[in-house]
């Protein structure tokens, strides 16, 4: 079985939000559908701040992004770091809307946690199309 972990530090008037019953169900979905049975996940949700210090110290990046993966070991599959702020402007600049976007990105970051990547463009359409199919088993594509 897999344990999810969920803590929601989102910033305070932050009018993007997701009900955490709904980020658990496509996580759960997601390592489903990747085959994974049993480990434990950790998703913290968050705002642009914190995330850029998160960036800053371990990717050398001091910029917002929208979601950051590190991977864990063992049955710890590891933590995925999620800006709502950020998903909420993407969402508007591509019209996806924040909850799609949101879940776009939850997910994306899941994949890499299982060892996905972008690096080349055949991974990113890959990747891209695995996250898409990943979103609408869920129901939210």
């Amino acid at each position: 079985m897999t344990r999810i972990l969920l803590r929601d530090e989102s910033p305070r008037g932050s009018r993007a939000h997701l009900p955490l019953f709904a980020i658990r169900a496509v996580a759960r979905r997601a390592l489903q559908e990747e085959g994974v049975a049993r480990g434990e996940l950790s998703i913290l949700v968050t705002g642009d701040r914190a995330i850029r210090r998160l960036n800053a110290r371990w990717r050398g990046k001091d910029a917002s992004t929208n979601v950051l993966s590190f991977p864990g070991r063992d049955r710890f599959i590891g933590d995925v770091v999620i800006s709502v702020e950020t998903c909420a402007r993407q969402g508007a600049e591509t019209g996806s809307g924040f909850r799609y976007t949101f879940l776009f990105y939850l997910v994306h970051g899941i994949l890499h946690l299982l060892g996905h990547d972008h690096v080349r463009p055949t991974q990113a359409r890959r990747m891209n199309a695995r996250t898409r199919a990943i979103l609408e088993a869920a129901g939210e594509g």
